[in-house]
């Protein structure tokens, strides 16, 4: 998903560059602007590939969460020594997301917790047995970080 965020990111710059070149006229412009043609097309058949990657591995791409968990406090403790982390997390829970977007999610909220903790942080991973309708269950990860 990363070259579909690159490529999505590129998109403005090439449409400034191509409109400079159709301004410059003469042969520069000319070359200019062909090429950023091909830019253009490159990153849009990028970014098709990306749309379509995130419509199947959205399905497909599952990360055991406590092995996360786990790695992430054992960072937390080596960096914030004076704070006592404590981690408690159900076995076998998996999420339908990629381990580098929980990584960045789960380690920016330890951070925030490991900032305004007076001595103590405690990170909680459970699921969550709701109700969307009366006929259709729904299980959510509850992940709490407590501070004391």
């Amino acid at each position: 998903m990363q070259v579909g965020n690159l490529a999505h990111s590129l998109k403005t710059p090439i449409a400034v560059l191509l409109n400079e070149a159709q301004s410059m006229g003469g042969q520069g412009g000319k070359l200019i602007a062909s090429q950023v043609v091909m830019m253009q097309a490159q990153v849009q058949a990028y970014l098709n590939r990306a749309r379509i990657a995130a419509q199947t591995e959205s399905v497909l791409t599952r990360c055991e969460i406590e092995p996360v968990l786990e790695r992430l406090v054992r960072v937390m403790r080596r960096l914030n020594p004076e704070t006592v982390f404590s981690l408690s997390c159900a076995g076998g829970l998996v999420l339908a997301a990629e381990q580098q977007d929980i990584e960045e999610i789960v380690g920016n909220l330890l951070e925030n917790a490991a900032r305004f903790a007076k001595r103590q942080v405690s990170v909680s991973a459970q699921w969550l047995e709701g109700l969307t309708k009366p006929e259709i269950g729904r299980r959510s990860l509850l992940l709490t970080t407590g501070r004391v």
